[in-house]
């Protein structure tokens, strides 16, 4: 039988394991910013410290920044570009996708990078591995500055009708006045169910209900110039443009920090390292290996709030579906229902869960 001492022993080193890999986790969030004079993509750590604003050079002349999936993404104004690193600051491509026409905000998910382009009026996108170039994707815009994407719709900010738009991810759907009554929107983002924008005509950062809904276009009021807008797990950045600073506040937007980090004198754009993690997709409840039903309803569910989902029955293709999930004529014989979740960021489960059951009859 072990001593009290041995079981306080494994208890501490079970603890501090545990602190360990907590630690781990968190030490490779990030948060980073454009910097056009500096020609260079800054980085902190999201607490503010560990300030390099120098993290990678020799950028061209950057306006936003984006991240996730293991790599940076810059827009580069003076190249007409959009620029790609390693997420460690390696592997430098200052063209990796020229004809951007003047990019300024930049967002990426699993299968695209789209920016604002002030040369086109447009939003542009891209095929994350450089393919598939499309400067007009969204067109006739008047002035567009930021642009976020989440797992339905692109959003972007046009400064030209003081509106915020959104599509669909296949550019269909255009809602050119999704949002009425921004004050000279600049860069955006979007994260857990909402939009943030930086109003630089009412020195404001705004946020919004992704569906359009409990529009705050003061949500933090006495930013200074605001620009560039990131959102972590539990805070949202932005950049003082008039006060060469990074400001800060809590998801309530009740505690504000506008000096959070200072003397970054010609930061714009603004990112926090992206979720990575693809969900967990469970299949629930009772699922029977035989039935003499020739349709079958099939429930699941996300690790990750938020998740969109694909199904497919045996060798057909994946189709998008909800909760539950209806199945017909299914012939006699054997058969496999597969479903999968993807998050917000756009990280699609690459195990998806599945059934396997038999019709009888």
């Amino acid at each position: 039988m072990k001593s009290r001492l041995a079981v306080l022993v494994a208890a501490v080193a079970a603890a501090l394991t545990a602190y360990a890999a907590v630690s781990a986790a968190g030490a490779d969030a990030y948060l980073y910013w454009a910097d056009p004079d500096m020609h260079a993509i800054g980085r902190a750590n999201p607490d503010g410290t560990g300030v390099d604003k120098r993290f990678v050079t020799k950028v061209g002349f950057p306006q936003g920044v984006a991240v996730g999936f293991g790599k940076l993404y810059w827009s580069n104004l003076a190249g007409d570009s959009i620029g790609r690193s390693s997420r460690d600051g390696t592997h430098v491509d200052s063209t990796f996708v020229a004809g951007a026409g003047r990019p300024q905000g930049i967002a990426i998910d699993a299968n695209h990078i789209y920016w604002a382009s002030l040369d086109r009026d447009s939003i542009g996108r891209v095929n994350r591995d450089g393919t598939g170039l499309d400067p007009s994707f969204i067109s006739g815009l008047q002035r567009p500055q930021g642009v976020a994407v989440d797992s339905g719709h692109i959003y972007w900010s046009d400064a030209g009708t003081d509106v915020i738009g959104r599509a669909d991810l296949d550019g269909k759907h255009v809602e050119r006045k999704f949002i009425a009554g921004a004050s000279d929107p600049d860069l955006m983002a979007v994260a857990r169910g909402h939009l943030y924008w930086a109003n630089q005509g009412s020195n404001t950062i705004a946020r919004a209900s992704v569906n359009g809904s409990a529009v705050k276009q003061n949500f933090v009021a006495g930013a200074v110039k605001p620009l560039g807008v990131a959102v972590s797990t539990g805070h949202v950045f932005w950049v003082n443009g008039g006060a060469s600073s990074i400001g800060r506040t809590n998801l309530r937007g009740n505690v504000v920090d506008e000096l959070f980090i200072r003397g970054v004198w010609a930061a714009i754009g603004l990112a926090v390292d992206a979720d990575d993690r693809p969900p967990q997709t469970k299949i629930a409840g009772r699922v029977p290996k035989r039935t003499h039903r020739h349709s079958l309803k099939f429930r699941f569910r996300s690790s990750e709030k938020g998740s969109s989902f694909s199904c497919k029955i045996d060798s057909k293709r994946w189709k998008r579906c909800a909760a539950p999930e209806k199945v017909k004529h299914l012939k006699a014989g054997r058969h496999t229902f597969r479903v999968r979740a993807m998050d917000t960021a756009g990280n699609t489960d690459k195990t998806p869960a599945k059934s396997r059951f038999k019709v009888v009859g």
